[in-house]
């Protein structure tokens, strides 16, 4: 992860210098569209400032569009940020000029260049825009990852639905058809396939396995701790069973609790000492559940989040696909 230094001697105040050299790496390009940026809480801890100095900084750049921040997801560098090097802009308006003087030679008038460019620059921003893409799978938590995971792709949209709208929704397979590109774990690539054969080709199959975090946490449980699962669904709770059971600790059903029935949160976290979560556990941690986590950690209790992540090599592919079509739909826009 990329490194950070700040002079607390320097008059320059702290967040400032962060704004100034985090801009001068993305200008540079040592930090890259999609790049994500260190926790607020641990860049604070390793310059050793306050977390909320970070904070500012996170969010004057963000204001200029050159980070984004996703509350519960993590800051990321902007695919949207316009900072670039002042000779591509320099290269950027000479494009403009001759443009304009090409338009100008077919006699159009500086109103008439104008109207031009806003209708051409609309059609370009609504064909990007348009680009769907949709995740299908048994259980949410799979969807919150492809969500997550996805997200700093910039002009996508993404839409989650679960595996068995097949069985519930008889035009399932033409709704899907309606999208560019449709996102399953390996596990379901062939019941799909065959439910909705239509869109074979656009579909892509992707792996999701847990995060070396993740399996360094599970792989450090003591037999001897009094452990709970949060989960929205049981197919997701039979993952994390399996899991443990590879690290040789078997999770009685009774320690699970249901999203649904979060009511009973506050009496099921008494007795225990370690709790496992979903990848979106930020929703958990507000309103009425609130008191019962702070109660949970103040005695000891700890946190471990199952992070469910798609495969880098799939994430690689998947962006890559997306960008290829992206830049088609650019092509033909230009060309017409």
């Amino acid at each position: 992860m990329t490194e950070f230094s700040v002079n607390k001697q320097h008059d320059t105040p702290v967040y400032r210098q962060l704004v100034e050299e985090i801009t001068r790496r993305v200008m540079s390009g040592e930090l890259k569209p999609g790049d994500k940026m260190p926790p607020e809480r641990e860049l604070a801890a390793k310059l050793d400032v306050a977390r909320g100095t970070v904070k500012r900084a996170y969010e004057k750049l963000a204001e200029n569009h050159i980070l984004d921040i996703g509350h519960g997801r993590g800051t990321f560098v902007s695919t949207r940020q316009n900072v670039v090097p002042a000779s591509r802009k320099e290269r950027a308006v000479e494009i403009l000029h001759d443009s304009i003087a090409a338009l100008s030679h077919l006699n159009f008038s500086y109103d008439e260049i104008r109207s031009l460019f806003h209708v051409v620059l609309e059609d370009r921003r609504r064909r990007h825009e348009s680009f769907k893409v949709a995740a299908v799978d048994c259980n949410p938590e799979s969807l919150a990852t492809f969500e997550q995971q996805l997200r700093h792709i910039s002009n996508l949209q993404i839409h989650k639905y679960p595996l068995d709208m097949f069985q519930n929704d008889p035009g399932a397979a033409a709704k899907l058809e309606a999208y560019d590109i449709v996102l399953t774990t390996a596990t379901h690539y062939s019941e799909i396939c065959g439910a909705a054969p239509a869109i074979a080709r656009k579909l892509l199959q992707v792996v999701l396995s847990p995060s070396q975090r993740t399996i360094i946490d599970l792989a450090n449980l003591s037999h001897n701790e009094n452990v709970g699962v949060l989960t929205e669904s049981r197919n997701f709770q039979n993952i994390i069973r399996s899991k443990l059971k590879d690290f040789f600790f078997d999770l009685p059903r009774t320690n699970c609790l249901y999203e649904k029935n979060r009511d009973a949160l506050p009496e099921f976290l008494k007795d225990k000492s370690v709790m496992i979560v979903p990848p979106n556990f930020s929703q958990y941690g507000s309103g009425a559940d609130s008191a019962a986590w702070r109660a949970f950690t103040a005695r000891g209790g700890r946190i471990i989040p199952f992070e469910y992540q798609i495969e880098r090599g799939a994430l690689v592919y998947i962006e890559k696909n997306i960008s290829e079509q992206m830049a088609r739909r650019s092509d033909v826009a230009g060309l017409q």
